[in-house]
């Protein structure tokens, strides 16, 4: 019902929660190898001239690229511990609801 529930709630039934944590943990499966290659191959492992300027686009790129704040790389990794927190968090909602509802049965049948 509309209005019911306070705005940005995400409501999920206890029985649709396996199947939005399975597609958390897929999309984990799927992104951590890539993450793994990426930290391994997306390095400039030494300059390829080695000179000046080779060496100064190698210490730009990394601080940008690799190892920057705001690089691509911290960003994808930030984005890897957020779906850990929300499957953690998943994983925490669907305990609560069984024990809850181990409980209303307990209490039903006393």
């Amino acid at each position: 019902m509309p209005g019911r529930h306070p705005p940005g709630l995400l409501r999920v039934q206890l029985d649709a929660i396996p199947a939005v944590r399975a597609a958390f943990e897929e999309g984990l499966a799927e992104l951590t190898p890539h993450l793994v290659a990426l930290q391994d191959e997306a390095l400039i492992r030494q300059p390829w001239l080695g000179d000046d300027t080779s060496k100064a686009v190698v210490a730009h790129y990394d601080a940008r690229v690799i190892s920057g704040a705001e690089g691509p790389l911290v960003a994808m990794r930030q984005y890897e511990q957020e779906l850990l927190r929300v499957l953690d968090s998943l994983k925490a909602i669907e305990t609560s609801y069984l024990q809850v509802e181990d409980v209303n049965a307990e209490r039903f049948l006393a």
